[in-house]
């Protein structure tokens, strides 16, 4: 039995383990944190505008950290961003943590491993030293027991298009089983017409039934919102299942894997007092969390490399600078650097060019992972739960300072984009 199983009308509790399930589960399928572009040839002129809502305010109110989506052309918003969004303020400040002195980092060695000052010259063999770490770390976890539950829904009428989300959130899990996980993973997917639905679902657990409005707009339910809801670790992950989406190779097993991901960046804060998806969301760049989660998404799915670098292709020409107020054209170092400065803990969330950790963040976790190894991040993270400033951990985990690291990581990704874009 895998992690996770559906019965339509009926929540499936499963012990997690390792394999696929039984053939007379039903499938479930989802919808994208962002609708990735076609490969490269076709997505020119293609767009994915995907929101991230800031965790709530008011300590009554449990945050989540969403990512919805909707159509280029399209001019509505989803319900959830329609309503005035929670942004922090400005001079927002991570909450203060108990440091943590059980957590201590010994660097991974690889010979392959190269480091920020010879990036550019490494450069053609960096998304091969990433993709290659995520496999390694996925085969390496394979001995490991699981320790967060996945229970799966289908809405009442909602057809599914994807057969193989069990293997995703699979994956997912066992990627990042030596790390903290959240207790359990509560997975609803729905299409418009289900979307009552889905907030009944949640409603009836005790949890806000609002946030299934995350991944719908007024006409369909097309996007994908996973965060931790609950201080003790529950977290929600809402898929909206649009016939339409079906073209879309992101929405085949990266989608799972990325919004798995997004629930067990908070984990470390659980347990702490605080909220976890605030304390995340407050204390880590967008970047960071968005880039962190499309890359451990299209790389730990693929199989293969050029799998990889297709998915990794969608992903940068489906989010491009021009799409969020930039010149299309403008990918110097300059303008990553100035996007970096940004990218502030707190006040990122919901800003024109979050959209950017998608592809600039993903890029830029490509360029860390061959440093550093491609769960390096999550132990980032796992510092900054201690009590540390993101630059601390930074120098931490990589060994160089944010600011000296900052100049190499975008002559990378602004190397990245020129060549794509054969400027």
């Amino acid at each position: 039995m895998g992690v996770s199983a559906v019965l339509v009308g009926a929540l499936i509790v499963t012990a997690c383990g390792g394999g696929a399930p039984d053939d007379g589960n039903r499938a479930v399928a989802s919808g994208p944190a962002q609708r990735e572009a076609e490969p490269a040839e076709q997505a020119v002129g293609q767009r994915v505008e995907s929101v991230e809502r800031q965790a709530a305010e008011q300590d009554d109110v449990d945050p989540l950290k969403l990512c919805t989506c909707a159509e280029e052309e399209s001019t509505e918003q989803p319900q959830e961003q329609a309503a005035e969004q929670a942004a922090e303020p400005a001079e927002a400040q991570p909450e203060e943590q108990t440091a943590d002195e059980s957590f201590r980092w010994t660097p991974r060695e690889s010979s392959r491993f190269i480091d920020f000052e010879t990036l550019a010259v490494n450069a053609a063999q960096v998304p091969d030293i990433a993709w290659n770490d995520s496999q390694r770390i996925l085969s390496a976890n394979a001995h490991l027991t699981p320790t967060v539950q996945v229970h799966t829904k289908v809405g009442p009428t909602t057809d599914l298009y994807f057969t193989d989300y069990a293997e995703a959130f699979d994956r997912a899990v066992q990627f990042w089983a030596a790390v903290d996980n959240p207790t359990e993973y509560i997975v609803l997917l729905y299409n418009f017409a289900d979307l009552p639905w889905a907030i009944d679902e949640l409603t009836d657990l005790g949890l806000d039934g609002q946030s299934a409005l995350g991944p719908c707009t007024p006409v369909t339910c097309t996007g994908a919102n996973s965060g931790v809801h609950t201080v003790e670790g529950v977290a929600v992950g809402v898929f909206g299942i649009d016939p339409a989406d079906s073209w879309d190779p992101y929405r085949y097993g990266p989608l799972q894997i990325h919004e798995y991901t997004h629930t067990v960046q908070p984990a470390p804060w659980i347990g702490g007092g605080n909220h976890p998806q605030r304390s995340v969301n407050r204390s880590v760049p967008c970047w960071l969390m968005e880039g962190q989660a499309n890359f451990v998404g299209v790389s730990v799915w693929s199989t293969d490399y050029d799998q990889y670098i297709a998915l990794r292709t969608g992903a940068i020409f489906g989010h491009r600078p021009g799409n969020f107020g930039a010149s299309s054209n403008d990918y110097s170092v300059e303008s990553i650097l100035m996007y970096y400065e940004n990218s502030v803990p707190g006040v990122c969330i919901g800003k024109d060019d979050y959209n950017l950790g998608y592809s600039i963040g993903l890029v830029t976790m490509e360029a860390l992972s061959s440093i550093a190894g491609s769960d390096s991040s999550m132990f980032l993270m796992k510092s900054i739960r201690t009590g540390a400033t993101f630059e601390e951990s930074f120098q931490l985990i990589y060994g160089t300072s944010w600011d000296d690291a900052k100049p190499f990581l975008a002559s990378y990704v602004s190397a990245v984009y020129n060549e794509l874009f054969k400027r």
